[in-house]
């Protein structure tokens, strides 16, 4: 939740659940938990947000039961961005629905992790802005020690806010250009051999789409005679 408001915000994490319980004390909100999973509920929504179509809610609802002295909030260590929620086809138009839990297990920042370069394209960053905005997502997860269970879904959420934070909306019926491979890309490259598949053929294989002082800076190919 922190990281999704306060994406820029390193002191967020360790903050938020403090702000948290000042809102249930000021009886604003319901913390409560199930099956391990913590959920907030806001009091008196509906009597400030008119809805037009109400559906039923896909959450599991407060009850006084499900508010029981929760232990204290893990640091955020799920997700750095929404966890998904799956859908559960309604049997009835009153019918409570269920939420399934991801049995996945978080994980460390991958070394070497390069997302789909379409990712951050089709969020409204340029190549320049996505290899700037790659550092600082690795250097956050990095520097605090997040783990995650969807490390493309995090990048994704991360370019969407990185665009808010500029005032930028995604490009709309744009086609997909081709990802081309930056300077971050083919140093991780060489430090580790891994490599993107949306990029194309790695370095030194025919059809590479880096950029050939790159591919000249890394040792992929020898510089033009003059």
């Amino acid at each position: 939740l922190a990281s999704i408001l306060y994406p820029y915000d390193n002191d967020a994490c360790r903050l938020i659940d403090g702000w948290l319980d000042e809102l249930a004390q000021k009886h604003c909100i319901h913390r409560y938990e199930v099956e391990g999973s913590s959920y907030i509920e806001i009091i008196n929504w509906l009597k400030h947000q008119k809805i037009d179509r109400p559906t039923t809610s896909r959450l599991p609802a407060y009850s006084e039961k499900l508010a029981s002295p929760r232990e204290p909030s893990r640091t955020l260590d799920a997700d750095l961005g929404p966890v998904p929620r799956t859908s559960i086809k309604d049997s009835g138009a009153d019918a409570p629905r269920a939420v399934k839990k991801d049995r996945r297990r978080a994980t460390q920042y991958p070394e070497g992790f390069l997302p789909d370069g379409k990712i951050a394209t089709s969020a409204g960053l340029s190549r320049a802005e996505a290899e700037r905005e790659l550092l600082k997502f690795r250097n956050h997860a990095l520097e605090r020690g997040r783990t995650c269970v969807d490390w493309e879904r995090a990048w994704h959420n991360w370019c969407l806010k990185a665009c808010e934070f500029m005032g930028r909306k995604p490009p709309e019926g744009k086609p997909d250009m081709p990802a081309i491979p930056g300077e971050f890309a083919v140093r991780m490259f060489k430090e580790t051999s891994r490599w993107n598949i949306a990029y194309g053929p790695e370095p030194g294989k025919p059809g590479c789409r880096a950029p050939k002082e790159l591919l000249e800076k890394y040792g992929y190919s020898k510089p033009e005679a003059a």
